[in-house]
């Protein structure tokens, strides 16, 4: 038996809501933690077609890329274009479950998906969405509290290497200090050097949770004052980030590319800015929409930007930059995810010797007419 909450610790592993846009929303948006999960449909966006096949199919989780809703929500309304939806799934007792920034940037997400899809090799993050280093964090605890100050970093986001979490390291000493007349120490006496029996605790913890994995250990720490070092280690392979940029096995000029691409994507006429007889060989992805990546992308060597939902005036500063742009529309560039994630979680599910079902959605959500 696996319930909503289960798949949503599969989801967010693999892509944690903290690697998320601070404009987006992502996690569980309709629905209770507790349900047990029957079937589960996987799909690009939740539409009324959407919902209306998972009730058919008797999957009451379906799992989305695209949020219902990306804002706050005032109301719940029938006539209204988020509200219905979310009126409609509620209804028929369908959780919805959505990961969207946070998949499009982590390790194999959308971007290394499309990247891999297209041939890349030797595929690197384009841009790092913000400051990735880690740290070592060091502190000393008398044995009674190490459980208690170890569960609140790890609770903060502390320990985690890859996919292995609560990752510590201790050893065994002796701490001598000198209480002060006004202080209040937790073992021994004020005026007199005391020496007392503790553990070094250490653990790895990310620039982002720092902060929270100091103010938390100082909080469930028994001492006036808490000894502790912060170590800064060198930078890691960034863990997420946008885009993508690699090389292709072997040059080709664009128009060339173009049609391979085209045939891996299910592309009928996607815009393209460049000239076909121009070689390429560095190649940057974005799925969904990247044209604010071009120049990026430029000044890491890329002589063909693939992505969607580009504007004109972004492709004149492509064409002004000598950078080839393919705008091979939002939906085919992130669609590649969603058979991903649906393999991702089968394997999972039967990793924990779950017989759940999950199907991919067979409706298309593309509201352009491509063909």
């Amino acid at each position: 038996m696996i319930r909503v909450n289960d798949v949503v610790e599969i989801i967010e592993r693999f892509a944690p809501p903290k690697y998320a846009a601070d404009w987006d929303n992502v996690g569980l948006q309709v629905g209770k933690k507790d349900d047990i999960v029957k079937t589960v449909l996987i799909t690009f966006d939740v539409t009324g077609q959407v919902i209306e096949e998972a009730q058919k199919k008797r999957a009451n989780l379906i799992i989305s890329h695209h949020p219902i809703t990306r804002g706050e929500i005032k109301s719940v309304t029938t006539g209204d274009f988020v509200g219905s939806r979310l009126w409609q799934a509620a209804n028929a007792n369908i959780n919805v479950l959505v990961a969207h920034t946070n998949l499009d940037t982590c390790l194999g997400g959308v971007n290394d998906v499309l990247a891999a899809e297209l041939g890349l090799k030797d595929v690197e993050i384009l841009v790092k969405r913000e400051d990735q280093s880690y740290y070592k964090l060091v502190c000393f605890v008398p044995a009674s509290h190490v459980k208690k100050v170890t569960d609140a970093i790890m609770e903060a986001g502390g320990g985690q290497i890859g996919d292995y979490s609560h990752c510590t390291f201790r050893t065994e000493g002796k701490g001598t200090f000198k209480a002060g007349p006004k202080s209040k120490p937790y073992i021994g006496e004020s005026g007199k050097i005391s020496e007392v029996e503790e553990l070094r605790l250490e653990t790895i913890v990310s620039h982002m949770d720092l902060q929270g994995a100091l103010t938390g250990m100082i909080k469930a720490h028994p001492y006036e004052e808490v000894a502790y070092d912060v170590y800064r280690l060198e930078e890691p392979r960034p863990l997420f980030g946008l885009g993508r940029i690699g090389r292709l096995e072997r040059p080709v000029n664009l128009g060339e590319g173009l049609k391979i691409w085209q045939k891996k994507l299910g592309l009928s006429n996607p815009k393209v800015c460049g000239k076909l007889s121009d070689k390429v060989e560095r190649v940057a992805v974005c799925g969904g929409s990247g044209g604010d990546l071009i120049k990026i992308a430029k000044e890491k060597g890329a002589q063909v930007i693939i992505t969607g939902d580009v504007k004109y005036h972004d492709a004149q500063l492509a064409d002004y930059l000598g950078i080839a742009v393919i705008d091979a529309g939002h939906y085919y560039t992130e669609r590649v995810i969603v058979p991903e994630l649906a393999r991702l979680l089968e394997q999972e599910l039967e990793d924990r010797g779950e017989t759940i079902k999950v199907l991919i959605s067979e409706v298309n959500t593309n509201p352009w007419n491509d063909d």
